[in-house]
């Protein structure tokens, strides 16, 4: 949520009757809260509405949403802008992720499947710098670790130093990957006992961008020193899928 007070903004996207849907509300905390929807501009039909994101330097104008594994951007969401694709992977790839970075204004990450097409696989991260206007596609290959698994799991970009990526990967024997060049290169791989493991970078509090987090349904590990080690955080007594937030709203949390 973005705005006035405890971020009041909220927006929220999905599927009904089978066409995409996006909508926002300006006070969630009202007892009956008016919800506004623009879908100018998204396709007629869709099954996957994915990764809504803000823009970090203007929340209160412009969005990203994946809809049918396509990127779509809206530069005026609550004043009658339109829906307008800025980025489509080649062949049948699945959007795995979208990121956005505080400390880069203009980039936007797009963790996607294999170039070729082959299998679908997540194993590519393109990027742009200037809004979704141009892309760099990378193939995340074995240039830096003999041997990757089939899949990214999940990407998370630097919020004090944006040219520092982490990923989760699907299999052993390599679940988490480093890169500090924008995701050119990667290195840094540590072994999970688990291979579904999903990443969480602290935003505030983080200017050294030493800690991050990998968790699961039942395990929480912290590392302290950029993925260079974790160690265990928290087991939570839970059975279901966990999602993590981070509550920011007292200093030391």
């Amino acid at each position: 949520g973005q705005g006035t007070g405890r971020g009041a903004r909220v927006a929220v996207a999905g599927t009904s009757n089978g066409a995409p849907r996006f909508a926002w509300t300006e006070d969630i905390f009202a007892a009956s809260p008016t919800w506004t929807a623009n879908n100018t501009g998204l396709p007629g039909t869709a099954t996957v509405v994915n990764n809504l994101r803000f823009d970090p330097f203007s929340p209160s104008t412009t969005a990203f949403l994946d809809v049918e594994n396509i990127v779509y951007k809206n530069t005026a969401y609550r004043t009658g802008g339109s829906w307008s694709s800025i980025f489509d992977p080649p062949g049948a790839s699945v959007i795995g992720d979208i990121r956005l970075s505080i400390a880069s204004p203009g980039l936007v990450v797009v963790l996607h499947g294999d170039v070729t097409g082959a299998g679908g696989d997540d194993l590519v991260v393109s990027h742009s710098h200037n809004g979704g206007t141009t892309f760099t596609s990378i193939y995340v290959s074995d240039a830096a670790i003999s041997t990757y698994p089939d899949r990214l799991r999940r990407v998370i970009v630097g919020q004090w130093d944006s040219t520092f990526f982490a990923a989760s990967w699907s299999s052993i024997p390599f679940d988490f990957g480093k890169s500090t060049d924008t995701g050119h290169t990667w290195s840094n791989s540590v072994e999970f006992p688990s291979d579904v493991f999903h990443l969480m970078l602290p935003y505030k509090g983080n200017s050294n961008q030493q800690e991050l987090f990998a968790y699961r349904s039942d395990v929480v590990y912290q590392s302290t020193n950029q993925g260079g080690s974790f160690s265990l955080y928290s087991s939570p007594a839970l059975t279901v899928t966990t999602t993590v937030q981070l509550d920011f709203s007292a200093a030391d949390t």
